[in-house]
């Protein structure tokens, strides 16, 4: 195939397969006042982009419900959100324009676990960028602030993800919940 039809067919192919794997995620609705929390069964909703895995696991007694979460190097996969939630469009209305603080309680995972891992938001309009945090071996909430920019049309496509290892190796992060929460409800 000449050069000049390889790269732009490759592109459209590339485009189609992550359209195509953000078309099964489960979108959630919003509440001003309390936010948006993923945690428990609720995990099972969670969408693993090409390159990533998940699965959920839980304690000895089953009370403590975790994802177990790994993936390829990021280089080496398509560009997107990793393991992410996808976001109604009620959640512009809501959060958009406004100081949003998102947080992950993870840990290291017990069985070939990732020293770090990274997370990070996704819209139409504005991006966080990819924000790291070390990871331990106990439960611990990790997050950043950051306000997104608003947008006046009613846009499916706002992500919030998780890339749990950068170096590809498949080392494992656990992930107990996902949140996200206005700084200052009104």
């Amino acid at each position: 195939m000449k050069d000049w039809l390889f790269y732009p067919v490759c592109t459209l192919v590339v485009g189609a397969i992550i359209v195509f794997a953000m078309s099964f995620s489960t979108e959630y609705d919003v509440d001003p006042s309390g936010g948006l929390v993923v945690e428990g069964e609720a995990l099972r909703n969670l969408t693993a982009a090409p390159g990533t895995l998940i699965e959920l696991d839980s304690d000895l007694s089953g009370s403590d419900v975790y994802a177990v979460m790994s993936a390829n190097a990021r280089k080496e996969d398509a560009p997107s959100a990793g393991i992410f939630v996808a976001l109604s469009p009620g959640y512009q209305k809501v959060f958009f324009g406004h100081p949003v603080r998102f947080s992950v309680e993870a840990r290291s995972g017990t069985d070939n676990g990732s020293d770090s891992f990274e997370f990070a938001f996704f819209s139409p309009k504005s991006a966080s960028g990819w924000r790291k945090f070390e990871l331990t071996d106990e439960f611990k909430r990790y997050g950043f602030e950051f306000t997104p920019e608003n947008i006046q049309i009613d846009y499916r496509g706002a992500y919030f993800g998780i890339w749990p290892d950068e170096t590809g190796d498949g080392r494992t992060v656990h992930v107990r919940r996902m949140w996200i929460e206005r700084i200052n409800p009104e």
